[in-house]
């Protein structure tokens, strides 16, 4: 394993650049409403993810209490937003159906019933936006994270991360996707597809922070696979969405339920 740049400044630098660019996330969801809302959330999200990839680089050198502890928190306060991104990436889901299905969705009856859809969705993302900010708050959530970044200092700060204990991590993402792949195969569940997604985005984000030489190709493809498997995710949970919709007294919503099954169906096969 052969690094370009010493792997623990090279860490250190994108730590703080990640913690900034929480804030700045925090602190636009704030000021911001209906789609520009939605990306502060997506970026907030992924901030957070990319933050936990990098403390699992430190792993080997903290004490395991410590190490769950902070990665609770982190993993928490990603959890506060998943409500307001899942409905955004069902709203988003929309599009998919008509770039499948163009001639379908272009007219008539069904383009009606796909903007009643997309109403009933705008309306629970609004529902779900005034609950965090009930529940939770942005205020509440930076101070919980201001917090938790001061404490990865303290601890990460006299590490020295060797060659040895960076393999250890990376060894253990990379047998981490082989065992999401084994459940895939014997239960290819929405569950098991969506376990194996988050594995890959480990190992993507782990690679992308780690200066090793000789991993864009490793990386590419990782890249292209949680893609691929997010695209199945969003669909999956717009499906859900509907059947949950058409039991709730929107029988026209059943039809677009064949259309979830195909394109379901087309993204499991790439």
């Amino acid at each position: 394993m052969k690094f370009a740049k010493d792997p623990t400044e090279a860490l250190r630098a994108a730590r703080h650049e990640l913690e900034a660019s929480l804030e700045e996330n925090l602190l636009g969801l704030r000021s911001s409403t209906g789609e520009s809302f939605d990306d502060f959330v997506h970026e907030t999200r992924r901030c957070l993810q990319r933050f936990r990839a990098i403390l699992r680089c430190y792993r080997p050198e903290i004490k395991r209490k410590e190490f769950s502890r902070l990665d609770d928190i982190i993993a928490n306060a990603a959890r506060t937003l998943s409500p307001i991104r899942d409905l955004a990436v069902m709203i988003g889901g929309l599009e998919l159906f008509k770039a499948f299905f163009r001639e379908d969705f272009e007219t008539g009856d069904l383009r009606n019933i796909l903007d009643r859809l997309r109403q009933q969705l705008l309306a629970e993302r609004q529902l779900e936006v005034d609950r965090f900010a009930e529940q939770h708050g942005v205020t509440r959530l930076l101070r919980t994270l201001r917090s938790v970044f001061k404490r990865v200092d303290e601890v990460t700060e006299p590490i020295t991360l060797s060659e040895k204990s960076l393999q250890q991590v990376i060894r253990k993402a990379r047998y981490a996707i082989r065992c999401a792949e084994t459940l895939v195969q014997k239960e290819p569940t929405p569950v098991t597809l969506h376990e194996l997604r988050k594995k890959v985005k480990r190992l993507r984000y782990i690679l992308d922070y780690l200066p090793l030489k000789g991993t864009s190709y490793e990386r590419n493809k990782l890249k292209q696979r949680s893609e691929i498997l997010g695209q199945w995710r969003d669909v999956y949970l717009l499906g859900t969405a509907i059947e949950r919709f058409a039991n709730e007294g929107e029988p026209d919503f059943q039809i677009l339920q064949s259309y979830v099954m195909r394109l379901l169906s087309q993204l499991q096969s790439v």
